[in-house]
């Protein structure tokens, strides 16, 4: 049929990623499926489903970033923190920004009803048409924020996204705005999470 032969759950968020990850010859395809799952494939069907348990956003990438044979796989997520309350006070604005841009289009509004949010879709989409672009922001309360992001200070945010992810991720990168942290302070929110 042409058809590839695989229910991933919900609609595929962002494009897919291709690779040969275990040097078999062959490229594998990795994608991000709006029900929480990160899914590889090979040649043959289904090479493993990742259940995050939490949303995985955009397009996953794949390369070596280590020593050993194997390709890494690389997620994106939503972290909301500074280095004062004001740091954190402007990466949460931009976060919600950001969220609000992605939930104004009507491909999310499964995953907003999916909490009882589907008359902000409505809104939102209302508001982008509009060109209300900064206002959008503040339709995203906190309970939205914090259900797509990690919010926190600097030396909780290892601890939020290994709750959220848990100890099957081993590479992430972060999606933070706003925050003008300094390296110091991702260094260490790394070294907990290494340590973790």
């Amino acid at each position: 049929t042409g058809i590839f032969p695989y229910d991933t759950g919900d609609q595929i968020w962002g494009s897919i990623a291709t690779a040969d990850i275990d040097a078999d010859g062959y490229e594998d395809i990795v994608v991000i499926s709006k029900s929480k799952h990160l899914y590889a494939f090979d040649r043959n069907g289904l090479k493993f489903d990742y259940d995050a348990s939490s949303w995985l956003m955009g397009t996953p990438a794949i390369g070596q970033l280590d020593s050993d044979p194997e390709l890494e796989i690389v997620v994106g997520g939503f972290v909301v923190t500074g280095g004062d309350e004001k740091a954190i006070e402007n990466s949460a604005t931009a976060i919600r920004q950001q969220i609000s841009f992605y939930a104004s289009t009507p491909a999310y509004r499964p995953v907003l009803e999916l909490h009882g949010w589907g008359d902000a879709q409505d809104e939102l989409n209302r508001m982008s048409k509009e060109g209300a672009w900064q206002e959008m922001g503040t339709l995203i309360n906190d309970e939205m924020l914090e259900t797509f992001a990690v919010v926190g200070e600097p030396e909780k945010i290892a601890s939020g996204v290994l709750e959220r992810y848990g100890s099957d991720v081993d590479r992430m990168a972060f999606y933070s705005l706003g925050s003008n942290g300094d390296s110091s302070m991702w260094d260490q929110i790394a070294s907990d999470l290494l340590a973790g």
